[in-house]
């Protein structure tokens, strides 16, 4: 069952507040998401880890008020 399912919404509703969530993330919500998602992962992971702190080292030379997501005309 997919996880919009659970939730109790449709695929359209799910994306749509999804979408929604992406274009208002600040660089500084994005660095803490990252971060927390990056000390959950097994150090031997050799596959996102590395990603991770690429994206990591990317977003601390972004605004943290900035909107990476956002849509460039908004």
């Amino acid at each position: 069952m997919p996880k919009y399912d659970a939730l109790g919404k449709s695929e359209v509703q799910a994306l749509a507040e999804a979408t929604d969530w992406l274009k208002n993330l600040t660089a500084a919500q994005l660095k803490q998401w990252y971060q927390t998602f990056f000390e959950q992962l097994p150090r031997e992971e050799g596959r996102i880890r590395p990603f991770l702190k690429t994206e990591l080292y990317n977003i601390a030379t972004m605004e943290p008020n900035s909107k990476p997501y956002e849509h460039p005309n908004t």
